[in-house]
């Protein structure tokens, strides 16, 4: 039983061999087959590839010379109608320039004539300012001398109100002294006798409001005086 098990299994490994044996065989032609394919298939890519490069190259350098013909032409063309731009710019310009210069130089005339104007009639309103501000001042001080003058006649009047007052404050304090010379010139003559009396002057006060009241005691001791006289004479006679 072993023995047919390892025959059959020797007869199975030596055919698998044979099988492997002829699949690499099989297998190595055909990748043989398959490079050289690849090889040639490569081969003409490249072949392909580089023909289609050198048209591209080509066809690109027949593009670019065209372009760069019309380029040149394209920049011609701008740099001629730039300069004649510039040209009409720069004509323009100039004539927009003196057209400037001329309207500015009339502006400043017109503006030299408005401010010659200008500057007149400020000197006459100032002139006429000057004028009222001076006539002003004149009233003014015309009428600060009038109110001197009106002030010193009120002045003058109140001097003579306060003269008046004090004339006669002076009147009314020396009344009682000439009622009394009045009084003496009146018991002038008269047979009384001669009596010694000392006098104060009175005070302002005293003399507004005791004035009354001492005349009347000097004239109750005249009376008095009178009357003792009178008593003697009788009493003389009648011895």
């Amino acid at each position: 039983m072993n023995t047919d098990e390892g025959r059959r299994l020797q007869q199975l490994e030596s055919g698998e061999n044979r099988r492997l044996s002829q699949f690499n065989v099989g297998e190595d032609r055909r990748l043989g087959q398959l490079e050289a394919g690849e090889s040639r298939r490569l081969g003409q890519l490249n072949t392909d590839e580089g023909r289609r490069l050198d048209q591209l190259n080509i066809n690109e350098a027949r593009r670019l010379g065209q372009f760069n013909i019309g380029e040149d032409r394209r920049l011609g063309q701008l740099e001629a109608g730039e300069s004649r731009r510039l040209g009409q710019f720069n004509t323009g310009e100039d004539r927009r320039l003196r057209q400037f210069n001329t309207d500015e130089e009339r502006r400043l005339g017109q503006f030299n004539i408005g401010e010659d104007a200008r500057r007149s009639q400020f000197n006459v309103e100032t002139d006429r300012n000057l004028r009222n501000i001076q006539d002003d001042r004149r009233y003014g001080l015309d009428a600060i001398s009038t109110q001197l003058g009106a002030g010193a006649t009120q002045r003058g009047i109140e001097q003579e109100g306060v003269a008046a007052d004090m004339a006669q404050y002076e009147a009314e304090r020396m009344n009682p002294y000439q009622n009394i010379q009045f009084m003496q010139s009146l018991l002038q003559g008269l047979p009384i006798a001669t009596a010694q009396m000392g006098y104060a002057g009175p005070s302002d006060l005293q003399n507004m409001t005791g004035g009354a009241d001492w005349l009347m005691q000097f004239l109750q001791q005249m009376q008095g005086g009178q009357a003792g006289q009178a008593g003697g004479n009788g009493s003389g006679g009648n011895a």
